[in-house]
């Protein structure tokens, strides 16, 4: 394991399971632990107003999320979750009827819901097939049509791991005129995303997933371009240039991305979110990346030895930190490996496993051969 042993240490949650589910919900380290405790204890003995203080450290949130995409400090908005962040483009855009939106029939629903909403604006929503478990850009381009203004994917599929090639899909759309949105929450932390290098207009992604930080924290991302088409469907004193004005009701909005933090801040979650990004910055993402692609070469080779079918785009450029392979029971399977304290998702007709950087060839050995005896 060499560089990563250390960081092992800070995560409790060795000392008892084989966490391999970052997908669906990660394990916080003792670093996060700690700023979530320290905020619980000052508000709960000593009672003290740190507006200030923290509201500091929501601009140094700001600035450690910038660097984790390459993107200005002044660009990146809080939010409580990826759904929340979608729904701010969504609801903000000025829709004309008959205008089109692109998504495709492998995504969440939280990333399919907000544009489907818009239906009743008489926006129309094309989707489009996978081809063997892949969004290729010769399918997108198939399926555009005059009146498209928007593609919204996710950048890693959540139940097949496919990766999108950000930077080719950038530039088409760049080439079309549509406005780019990702989804990143089933890749950031696992793998590098430069928002500027992939021409993306807007990006929203949720804490609690590879970013290792506490549920209820996440983030926009969103040009100053683009912003100035957003219509602010949501105002809040916080989102004004002097919220401390509080008998000014002029409507007067932020320049940045910062507008969309309308009201009160989950201090103690993002607090603890500094904490997870700071340790990932640590650790060096393209390091993370490295290591999970070993963990999941490890994982691969071994299952299609034991001739376990694996459902996940195998091409490198397609990978990302999640596996998904069939089972025969799959629920069966799921019960088995949960019984030996193995932690993975049961998805449909198969199994999904997302380990981080911090976990071991050895538990991945543990997971191939509480399968096999399954098998």
């Amino acid at each position: 394991m060499g560089y990563f042993e250390n960081y092992r240490s800070l995560y409790p949650i060795t000392k008892k399971f084989v966490h391999l589910n970052h997908a669906a919900l990660a394990p916080m380290s003792t670093r996060v632990l700690k700023a979530i405790a320290e905020f619980i204890g000052h508000r709960s003995r000593d009672g003290e107003d740190r507006i200030e203080e923290h509201l500091g450290k929501m601009t140094y949130l700001r600035g450690l999320l910038g660097k984790l995409i390459n993107a200005p400090g002044d660009r990146i908005g809080l939010v409580k979750n990826t759904s929340e962040g979608l729904n701010i483009l969504a609801s903000g855009l000025q829709w004309q009827p008959d205008d089109r939106i692109l998504l495709n029939d492998l995504e969440f629903p939280a990333n399919v819901f907000p544009f489907l909403n818009l239906k009743r604006r008489g926006v129309k929503i094309d989707f489009v097939k996978n081809r063997d478990g892949k969004i290729l850009v010769e399918d997108l381009d198939r399926a555009v049509k005059p009146k498209t203004r928007l593609l919204c994917l996710s950048f890693v599929q959540f139940l097949n791991g496919f990766k999108a090639d950000l930077e080719a899909i950038g530039r088409w759309c760049r080439r079309k005129g549509i406005i780019f949105c990702v989804d990143a929450i089933q890749g950031l932390g696992a793998l590098p995303v430069d928002v500027q290098k992939a021409s993306v207009d807007f990006l929203a992604c949720g804490g609690h997933k590879w970013l290792m930080a506490p549920q209820g924290t996440g983030f926009v991302y969103v040009t100053e371009e683009l912003q100035d088409q957003i219509y602010q469907a949501h105002l809040g004193w916080l989102s004004m240039k002097d919220p401390a004005n509080f008998f000014n009701y002029n409507v007067d909005l932020l320049g940045s991305a910062q507008r969309y933090e309308i009201g009160s801040y989950n201090f103690m979650g993002f607090l603890g979110m500094i904490e997870a990004i700071k340790l990932l910055l640590g650790v060096g993402i393209e390091n993370i990346k490295k290591r999970i692609m070993d963990l999941t070469d490890l994982l691969i080779a071994e299952l299609q030895e034991s001739g376990i079918s694996v459902l996940t785009p195998l091409e490198p450029d397609c990978r990302s930190g999640i596996v998904f392979f069939g089972a025969v029971n799959p629920g069966d399977l799921y019960k088995k490996l949960s019984s030996q304290k193995i932690i993975v998702s049961h998805r449909g007709t198969g199994i999904r496993v997302s380990p981080h950087f911090y976990n071991t060839e050895d538990e991945i050995l543990r997971l191939v051969d509480c399968v096999r005896d399954k098998s």
